[in-house]
């Protein structure tokens, strides 16, 4: 199943509302076979870490996007962490092809460095989306997100089971709360949500 998060984003020309995808990183072709012909994948960006403790990528008068990439300590994080879903359907091939690695170039003053593409011990990885807001690294969010509904039924003992509509309804709902107090999603953030989602928990022996 396809489900996009979205966020509500107000038109400024002519007062109404338009909905967008939800998340802010790198906008480039889904499939990986043409993307380099389509748009070419910068071999070196400069990322700038920000007040939350994330890195984003330096915007530019020519380049405003606000794109948010994973540094080495989050990327070893969800590394680890999926080891746990591989017997409920996720990959680590999903998760490599769902970004672009980077790693240190230089330091250029604090908090503010240059990356070239390359893997390592220790890399940054930059997520792949194309421009319609979709690509590898939306298969990736759902396929987690799926994997995550299956562990939970699996270990957990439901009423009923957990769905990813209930799971996506909430997010849906944080993100339009962001949107209207400004705050970007990280994509981080945004996995990291769904490996902490859990549904309101009970269990049948503690039915009246």
């Amino acid at each position: 199943m396809r489900i996009i998060r979205l966020a509500l984003k107000l038109d400024t020309g002519t007062g109404g509302v338009k909905i967008l995808p939800a998340a802010f990183p790198l906008i480039l072709p889904a499939n990986p076979a043409t993307f380099i012909s389509t748009m070419e994948i910068p071999e070196k960006i400069v990322v700038r870490l920000g007040e939350d403790y994330n890195w984003w990528v330096e915007q530019t008068s020519e380049d405003s996007r606000l794109r948010g990439l994973i540094d080495p300590r989050q990327v070893a994080h969800l590394r680890e962490a999926l080891d746990t879903y591989r017997p409920f359907g996720l990959s680590h091939e999903q998760f490599d092809a769902a970004f672009v690695l980077y790693t240190l170039d230089a330091e250029l003053e604090e908090g503010l460095v240059r990356l070239s593409r390359g893997d390592g011990n220790e890399v940054f990885a930059l997520p792949v989306i194309d421009e319609d807001g979709d690509g590898p690294y939306f298969d990736f969010f759902d396929a987690l997100a799926a994997a995550r509904i299956r562990k939970l039924n699996a270990t957990h003992k439901y009423k009923q089971n957990c769905t990813e509509e209930e799971m996506f309804a909430e997010f849906e709902a944080l993100d339009a709360e962001r949107f209207f107090s400004d705050d970007a999603i990280h994509c981080f953030d945004q996995l990291n949500e769904i490996l902490e989602w859990k549904p309101a928990e009970w269990d049948d022996s503690s039915a009246s």
